[in-house]
C-alpha cells in the first residue's frame, strides 16, 4: 500500500493514509522516503509493511495460528489438513478451467469435458471435507475409515484411468495424485493403531 503526501503535511490524507497510519500504530512499521515528482515538488512516499517487531505480538499471532491447527499428536492430522486445503483449491480449479485437469488425463484430453471436470471438482470437494473432518477428529474410527477409503477410491480411480481406460498417462499431471494417494493411504494404514487403537 502506498500513499503520497506533501512534505509539509503531518499525516497522510485519505483512506489509504489512515490505513498506513493504522498499520504503523498497530505494528510500528512503515517506510517513509522523499522524492521529487514530475513538477519538481518534493513528495513523501509512505509504504506500509506488515511486520511485527514486538515479540509479544508475534507470540500472540503465532498462538492464534497454532490454535487453528489440529491438536492431535503426530504429523498425520496436519498432513490431512494440508491435503484437504489443496484439494479445495483443486476443486475450484475444476470449475474454472479444463487445462490442469487435462494434464492429468493427458492420454485422451478430449474426453475431459466441462461436465466431467465439474463432476470431478464436486467429488474432490466432498473428499476434501471428509479429510478435513479426519484432520480434526482423527481418533474417531468412523471418520478415520472414511478418510482412508477416500484415498482408496482416489488411488483406484487414477490407476484405472491410467492402466485400464488409458485416458491418463504417467507424467507431471498424474504423478502428483498417485504419490499423494499412495503415501496418504500407506501412512493412514500404518498409523491406525496409534490413532484408533483397538477400536
Amino acid at each position: 500500500m502506498r500513499k503520497y503526501i506533501d512534505r509539509e503535511s503531518k499525516w497522510p490524507t485519505g483512506l489509504c493514509g489512515r490505513l498506513a497510519c493504522g498499520i504503523r500504530y498497530a505494528y510500528g512499521a512503515y517506510v517513509i522516503s522523499n522524492f521529487r515528482n514530475v513538477k519538481g515538488r518534493t513528495r513523501t512516499r509512505v509504504e506500509a509493511h506488515l511486520q511485527v517487531d514486538n515479540p509479544i505480538e508475534l507470540a500472540i499471532m503465532y498462538s492464534a495460528l497454532v490454535a487453528l491447527l489440529p491438536s492431535h499428536q503426530g504429523l498425520l492430522p496436519s498432513w490431512l489438513l494440508f491435503i484437504s486445503t489443496v484439494s479445495l483449491f483443486n476443486s475450484v480449479q475444476n470449475y474454472t478451467t479444463l487445462s490442469l485437469t487435462r494434464r492429468v488425463y493427458a492420454a485422451q484430453p478430449a474426453q475431459t469435458t466441462p461436465l466431467s471436470a465439474r463432476t470431478f471438482g464436486t467429488w474432490t470437494a466432498i473428499t476434501s471435507v471428509v479429510r478435513l473432518y479426519a484432520a480434526y477428529h482423527i481418533t474417531n474410527p468412523q471418520v478415520y475409515q472414511l478418510a482412508l477409503w477416500s484415498y482408496v477410491v482416489a488411488l483406484a480411480h487414477f490407476m484405472s484411468e491410467w492402466l485400464i481406460f488409458k485416458t491418463a498417462r504417467l507424467g507431471a499431471g498424474l504423478t502428483g495424485p498417485l504419490v499423494v494417494a499412495t503415501m496418504s493411504l500407506s501412512w493412514m494404514v500404518s498409523q491406525w493403531e496409534f490413532y484408533i487403537g483397538g477400536a
